[in-house]
C-alpha cells in the first residue's frame, strides 16, 4: 500500500474511532482532490487524487456502517469555487467563481443533485436554485452568489441547528429544503 493511501485510511480509522468514543461532535479529515492544479500536466494528479478521494469516502462509509454509525454520522465536503469547464478555458485549470461543488452524505440529506449549470460568458456558471425543488433555473430564488451561504444553512438545518439560529452573513441565503430528508 502506498504511503498516501495508508495516511488517508489511517485518518478514516482515527475519525471512526473518535466518533465511536464520542470524543467530539465534529471530526475533520483531509482528503486531497487535486488542489491547485495550475501546474498539473494533463490533470494527472487531480485525476489520481479524485479517484483516491472517492475511494477514501467509500472506505469511510463502509467503516461507519460496520461500526453501526451510518445513521449517526454525516459527511460534508465544500469547494469554495469551481473550475473552468468550457472549451478554450485553460482545460479546467482556472478558478470559476460562478459555481462551486459541495457534497453531503448522511441520514438527514437526500441523494441527488441540487442546482445546475448554464452557459455564462466566458464559460459556464450556476443557475439560481429553487429551495423547494432543488432545481436550477433562471427564475429561481437562490442566486448563484448565495449558494455557499445556502449550502451552509442547509448543512446546519440537516444537522439539527435551531432554525432561529440559521442565518446568512448577508441575509440572502436560505435553506434548500429539497436537499433534506
Amino acid at each position: 500500500m502506498e504511503a498516501a493511501t495508508f495516511r488517508l485510511l489511517s485518518q478514516v480509522k482515527a475519525a471512526v474511532t473518535l466518533v465511536q468514543m464520542k470524543v467530539s461532535p465534529v471530526v475533520a479529515i483531509h482528503i486531497p482532490f487535486g488542489g491547485d492544479n495550475h501546474r498539473d500536466p494533463n490533470l494527472e494528479l487531480e485525476t489520481a487524487q479524485t479517484l483516491s478521494g472517492i475511494a477514501t469516502i467509500g472506505a469511510m462509509m463502509q467503516q461507519l456502517a460496520a461500526a453501526g454509525l451510518t445513521d449517526r454520522v454525516s459527511f460534508a465536503s465544500l469547494n469554495v469555487f469551481g473550475r473552468t469547464l468550457g472549451p478554450g478555458n485553460a482545460h479546467g485549470r482556472s478558478h470559476n467563481n460562478n459555481h462551486q461543488v459541495s457534497i453531503t452524505i448522511g441520514k438527514p440529506f437526500l441523494g441527488g443533485m441540487i442546482g445546475g449549470l448554464a452557459p455564462r460568458e466566458p464559460d459556464y456558471g450556476a443557475l439560481p436554485i429553487d429551495p423547494r425543488t432543488g432545481e436550477g433555473r433562471p427564475d429561481a430564488g437562490i442566486q448563484p452568489i448565495d449558494t455557499l451561504a445556502a449550502f451552509a444553512q442547509t448543512l446546519q438545518a440537516g444537522l439539527g441547528v435551531d432554525s432561529t439560529q440559521i442565518k446568512s452573513p448577508r441575509g440572502t441565503g436560505q435553506v434548500i429544503t429539497a436537499a433534506l430528508a
